[in-house]
């Protein structure tokens, strides 16, 4: 918002910790207001809160986006980065670096809420609907409200990531593409990030079928979803990535591992690594 003000005339400054704007108290004063309603007519006020999406409705879209914070800012935010349970960006409009950030886990509400952010350099505050505005260069409601909606609608896969207990450790989730199958993206959606794991995946996975003594195990849960086409008796383990492949826990039961390997380096690596580690009455094979 201040990068939108300023070249209207107004100056700004932060008082505990707030972005104010004001209209110069000279002569240009007139002039300065004059511009910025003629740029922002106070009568679409109406139309940003009004009957398009009255304020309780505005909340509950926020409210929405703020339990899936960390999806929005990896899509809207993507030149930044994760640390901790913060989102951290250059700003609300995708620049590079640190000084913003949105808070990913917290309350629903109130202090500390998740989906909220600050931005420390201008002392702004706002949320994730603030971010979809700002890095889109939207200026109605209507339209900012629309674009969450769609992305709020985007159909998901969902797959549970248990550990060797069949307990709950975490989830990955797959957004697939509205118009259906295509060869440029695979059924996933035309996003930057189409995916997103979170929980504790380390030596879990995504699991088909109870393994006791044979089973299978490799990287995405594509991966082995085809391999139970062609053996659906087969138990089977997507680990979700070539590390975790090799990271991967063992039930007392296994006896013969099968192994289904992509095609690119990453797996490459992961076989050379896997003829080098300690020997264990396993048998495994690589397809």
């Amino acid at each position: 918002m201040r990068e939108r003000l300023t070249p209207y005339g107004l100056f700004h400054e932060i008082i505990s910790w707030k972005l104010a704007m004001f209209v110069p108290a000279d002569a240009s004063g007139p002039m300065v207001l004059a511009k910025v309603i003629e740029r922002f007519p106070v009568q679409r006020i109406s139309e940003w809160l009004g009957p398009l999406m009255p304020s309780r409705d505005a909340s509950e879209l926020a409210h929405r986006l703020a339990q899936w914070a960390e999806a929005v800012c990896r899509h809207y935010l993507s030149n930044g980065r994760r640390v901790g349970y913060y989102w951290l960006v250059g700003d609300v409009s995708n620049t590079p670096g640190r000084s913003m950030f949105v808070r990913l886990k917290g309350p629903d509400s109130g202090k500390g809420a998740a989906g909220e952010r600050t931005d420390a350099a201008t002392g702004e505050h706002g949320d994730l609907l603030d971010v979809i505005r700002e890095s889109l260069c939207l200026v109605d409601f209507k339209d900012v409200s629309e674009e969450a909606r769609s992305f709020l609608s985007m159909p998901q896969a969902i797959a549970a990531v248990t550990d060797l207990k069949g307990k709950l450790a975490g989830a990955h989730r797959t957004w697939l593409d509205p118009g259906g199958f295509s060869g440029a993206h695979l059924g996933r959606a035309p996003i930057d990030t189409p995916r997103l794991a979170m929980g504790e995946l380390l030596g879990h996975g995504v699991r088909f079928g109870c393994c006791s003594d044979v089973m299978a195990a490799g990287e995405g849960i594509e991966t082995m979803l085809s391999q139970r086409t062609v053996l659906p008796a087969m138990p089977a383990h997507a680990t979700l990535s070539a590390a975790h492949l090799y990271a991967i826990l063992f039930p007392d039961t296994l006896r013969r591992l099968y192994v289904a390997r992509d095609n690119d380096p990453a797996a490459t690596q992961l076989w050379q690594l896997s003829l080098n580690a300690p020997a264990r009455p396993v048998s495994r094979r690589w397809s």
